[in-house]
């Protein structure tokens, strides 16, 4: 396992979490003079139904980041099961599961006041050792 590959999964997960966010938005929108009863025609001027393309668009995206997510996910926890090392361990769940940031990492499993390099740098020399 690699920083990169780590990394790569924590932006997926968050561009997965905003398209959803992007989904709620859609469906508490109401189209200007419309209301938003999920009925569209086929007319292709008619703003109901581009809208409604738009967010089949949305949904399909979401759809295949969740996937490639749940891939990623399952990899990354088999390897985090294997480390014999669980402070290395906590590290990689608060940072790439949960998406906390190395301060907030830093100051729970350190103690108040410590540097946030100390859980990267940690991460950082175990990958680089392994």
């Amino acid at each position: 396992m690699t920083l990169d590959e780590l990394e790569t999964f924590r932006f997926l997960k968050q561009e997965a979490e905003e398209i959803a966010r992007q989904l709620d938005e859609l469906d508490t929108m109401l189209l200007p003079g419309h209301e938003n009863t999920g009925t569209h025609s086929s007319r292709p001027s008619d703003p109901t139904s581009a809208y409604v393309r738009k967010k089949l668009a949305l949904e399909e995206r979401l759809s295949k980041k969740t996937m490639a997510l749940l891939d990623e996910y399952a990899r990354i926890e088999m390897w985090v099961e294997s480390l014999d090392d669980s402070e290395v361990a906590t590290i990689v769940r608060r940072r790439f599961f949960r998406g906390e940031g190395w301060r907030k990492i830093a100051n729970a499993m350190y103690g108040y006041g410590s540097s946030e390099s100390t859980p990267r740098m940690r991460l950082t020399r175990f990958l680089e050792e392994n």
